[in-house]
């Protein structure tokens, strides 16, 4: 998200932001299957079992978790999570419930108390960088309160997007956007505030030069995802969702005007949609530079003449106050072009009444859900049909996630970590990292189907894989912090975020502090639970390095083919092993229609999940053999001693997934989402792991040991 000025968010937020924003009696015979499988130690002596209130919690919950009367060789991630999925319900107000959702809800309890709270000096500070702290701070606890206001935001009804597109003044009778310049004028004005037509933007690092920063174009989102354009019964509500809101915001103007500026904005988009590429392309596309089309704003303006690209950037940089002067050596990467190809010729046949209408339904798509219920009932209702949710959500937790993570990401993440990122968690983190990297190392000269040049460039990759953990050191300096909010910058994610990801331009790995804590992490937890958690979250974004995508980028971050024909050949053959596995497991509808996750979509996924758990295992053997208190820090848990440490290190992993979600988001899902669904994440990795099988005593051919396995890493 770019960063634009706070105070024009403010004061939209004073008047218009308001959010509708017993198992353990387990039977015997069926336990003793997997009872003294892996490194079970008999008659364990109470000082080999961790006594502390903090491990006494940890056992509680993962026996929380645990469906005993379920065997782990028959499906291990009902196993793992079925007593949870039985005791919790999705609130009215999500699409789903997980254990990193739990982890995201107590994030936001953080942050919600300490703006609720005073400013805390900071004693290490100089009276300078004291000063702008406070001033950092009271500006986040400023825009925070605002969002909370909802009895001020509610008391404005409409007012606040009525007046927003009044002065928008989309509705100009003395503009043409059938013009170049008028259509650019009018993407000017959208773009500034977050609501891309026809196309979106990013800056990041050039795929083919990872020294190079460029632009990248793709084409926008619609109203609707393009998956559900040919669902009659969906577009259906979407056309009343476009009527009614209309209605909603313009009340003065007549049903018959209501009713022909609603049916046109859907005949646009429908028409837009039909030259969409869909989400797996357009992943594709991005990683695949040879997909792409590479111009200077000169040559962009020959091939895609209806936008004025120049005038474009160079008003978008004005309205954030940066001067810098757009010329030929800018390169802009375009990952949609057969979009961009057909779309001139449907601006070319589209009136300026049709161009007006649909630049407000932009806008009132994009704000209409903040403004009073009255009015915004239509998106709620076209909300519910695509997602199951009824009610609205929390309010703090749409201030943090939608406004203060939106404009004030990087300061909000400074106040997260100065109370959560506690102890030496980072150390402890980093320390995993480097193992599962060096387990990595270890681990390809022993893949026979990898040649030796091969071989010996996937381990100097490997090596020189950056890794940057909790948060960017800059931010504990508030002069330096405050200098993100003068201008344009972007971030993948922000300290508070709780997910992590492997950047192929930059070989670089990233885990936010968010993500860094329990249950996936803790630094009371026995190493074993830290590595089947966070570990295997680790070692699945380092071996995106070598999936599907990422084998395709180089030790520098330079799209570039190291690889040899044979092992190409090889990499090939193995994957379409994942892809025909994955394809065959399915999920169902709430009308029991069946829905095959799709193997190819997933696949860079699927191989993260597998490989990375193994790496994962390996790296936390390699920290036995290095950690001179290796007993102490893997000592087993009251109530847990049945179970090994190897298989509480894979029971640590099964419960980082446990997920339920509403059939309708598990549908969309399951057409758009590159992850496979979370019972396959866990269970996929269970049907390859040679490790598992053994773990558990789980005899061949049983569900969870099957004949056949998939393996590249």
């Amino acid at each position: 998200m770019y960063c634009k000025n706070i105070h024009i968010i403010l004061a939209f937020l004073s008047f218009a932001f308001y959010v509708t924003s017993s198992p353990i009696n387990r039977k015997v015979n069926k336990f003793r299957k997997y009872k003294n499988s892996g490194n079970q130690v008999e008659n364990v002596d109470n000082e080999d079992i961790c006594n502390t209130p903090e491990c006494k919690a940890i056992a509680e919950e993962i026996l929380n978790h645990i469906n005993e009367d379920v065997d782990p060789c028959d499906d291990f991630y009902e196993f793992a999570c079925g007593k949870w999925m039985k005791a919790n319900e999705i609130p009215a107000d999500e699409v789903s419930i997980s254990n990193l959702d739990s982890i995201r809800d107590n994030n936001i309890n953080v942050i919600t108390e300490i703006l609720n709270g005073e400013y805390k000096p900071n004693e290490n500070l100089t009276e300078e960088q004291q000063k702008v702290d406070k001033d950092n701070f009271t500006q986040i606890q400023n825009l925070f309160k605002s969002c909370m206001d909802t009895d001020t935001i509610d008391a404005k009804g409409k007012e606040p997007l009525v007046k927003l597109i009044k002065e928008l003044n989309i509705n100009n009778k003395d503009v043409d956007y059938t013009k170049v310049k008028g259509l650019t004028d009018l993407l000017v004005k959208l773009h500034y505030y977050n609501s891309a037509a026809f196309f979106d933007y990013m800056i990041d690092s050039d795929s083919i030069d990872s020294n190079k920063k460029v632009f990248y174009i793709v084409q926008a989102d619609l109203g609707l995802s393009i998956d559900y354009f040919g669902d009659e019964e969906i577009v259906q509500i979407y056309k009343q969702t476009i009527h009614d809101m209309f209605a909603n915001i313009f009340n003065e103007k007549s049903e018959e005007e209501i009713e022909k500026f609603s049916a046109s904005v859907y005949d646009f988009e429908e028409k837009i949609a039909k030259i969409s590429l869909n989400s797996q392309e357009v992943q594709e596309s991005f990683h695949d530079p040879n997909m792409n089309k590479r111009f200077n704003l000169e040559t962009i303006g020959e091939a895609y003449p209806y936008i004025d690209w120049k005038a474009f950037f160079t008003n978008i940089y004005e309205k954030i106050n940066i001067n810098k002067e757009f010329n030929n050596d800018i390169t802009i990467i375009d990952v949609t072009s057969s979009y961009f190809e057909k779309l001139g010729d449907i601006l070319k046949n589209t009136d300026n009444e049709t161009l007006t209408a649909f630049a407000e339904w932009i806008i009132i798509r994009k704000f209409g859900k903040y403004i009073a219920n009255e009015y915004k009932a239509p998106l709620k209702e076209l909300n519910k049909v695509l997602t199951g949710i009824e009610d609205d959500g929390e309010r703090n937790e749409y201030c943090i996630n939608s406004i203060l993570d939106s404009y004030m990401g990087m300061a909000t993440g400074k106040l997260f970590i100065e109370n959560t990122f506690a102890g030496n968690s980072k150390e402890i983190a980093e320390s995993i990292i480097d193992n599962i990297k060096e387990a990595m190392v270890k681990r390809i000269p022993n893949m026979t189907w990898l040649d030796e040049p091969t071989a010996e460039y996937a381990v100097n990759k490997t090596l020189a894989i950056e890794k940057m953990i909790g948060f960017p050191d800059y931010i504990t300096d508030p002069i330096e912090l405050a200098k993100d909010y003068e201008g344009l910058k972007s971030y993948e994610m922000y300290p508070q975020t709780v997910n992590a990801y492997y950047h192929p331009p930059r070989n670089q790995i990233v885990f936010p502090a968010g993500i860094l804590q329990k249950p996936t992490f803790n630094y009371h937890s026995p190493s074993y639970l830290n590595y089947g958690g966070f570990g295997a979250i680790a070692g699945h974004e380092l071996t995106h390095a070598f999936d599907n995508n990422g084998r395709n980028y180089d030790i520098e971050g330079n799209y570039a083919n190291w690889w040899t024909d044979s092992t190409n050949k090889e990499f090939n053959e193995l994957t379409q092993c994942f892809i025909d596995q994955y394809s065959s497991f399915t999920i169902e509808d709430k009308n029991g229609k069946k829905y095959n996750v799709n193997g190819k979509s997933t696949l860079g996924e699927n191989l993260a999940d597998n490989g990375g758990v193994d790496r994962a295992y390996e790296a936390w053997k390699i920290s036995i053999e290095k950690d001179i208190n290796a007993k102490e820090n893997n000592k087993l848990l009251p109530g847990l001693t049945k179970y090994t440490q190897d298989q509480l290190f894979f029971i640590a992993f099964g419960q980082t997934w446990c997920t339920k979600r509403r059939p309708e988001i598990a549908v969309k899902y399951i057409k758009t989402d590159v992850h496979s669904p979370p019972q396959y994440r866990v269970n996929g990795v269970a049907y390859n792991s040679q490790r598992f099988a053994k773990i558990f005593n789980c005899p061949t051919k049983s569900p969870m040991n099957p004949e056949k396995k998939c393996v590249i890493w």
